[in-house]
């Protein structure tokens, strides 16, 4: 785990997320989602949430790695699309299979974790004192 600036956070593996638990949970207070007006249990449940993701990512890299590459297979699936437009657009539109192709994707992923997490806090921020926030 890096920290470039105060209010930035690196997380490169599971181990660097896991290191990070204590300050985003509020046992370093001043670091934590919980002073940022996250209840702890929906502090952990983001943790987690993002940990479980991580961690999917890595397994399915690591299968990606480990699988043999098999090009009649690859061309017959492709074939296999031409009754189905979208998917094949999408397929189209996406990197080239393997392992390098998957950086791009969790980078992506992760965006989109991080800004359920920034829409989620903009809600627990705009809630009006002593009425209830939503859960999330």
């Amino acid at each position: 785990m890096t920290v470039h600036d105060p209010g930035t956070l690196r997380i490169r593996c599971p181990a660097d997320l896991l290191s990070a638990v204590s300050y985003l949970l509020g046992f370093h207070p001043s670091d934590s989602l919980v002073a940022v007006a996250f209840p702890p249990a929906e502090a952990l449940r983001v943790i987690l949430s993002i940990g479980n993701y991580v961690i999917g990512c890595a397994v399915e890299r690591q299968a990606e790695e480990a699988r043999t590459a098999d090009p009649e297979r690859d061309t017959r699936l492709l074939e296999q699309t031409a009754a189905l437009p979208n998917l094949r657009a999408a397929i189209a539109g996406v990197d080239r299979p393997g392992p390098a192709a998957g950086d791009a994707g969790f980078e992506y992923g992760l965006g989109l974790l991080i800004e359920g997490v920034r829409a989620r806090h903009a809600e627990l921020l705009s809630a009006a004192p002593g009425r209830p926030v939503p859960a999330g």
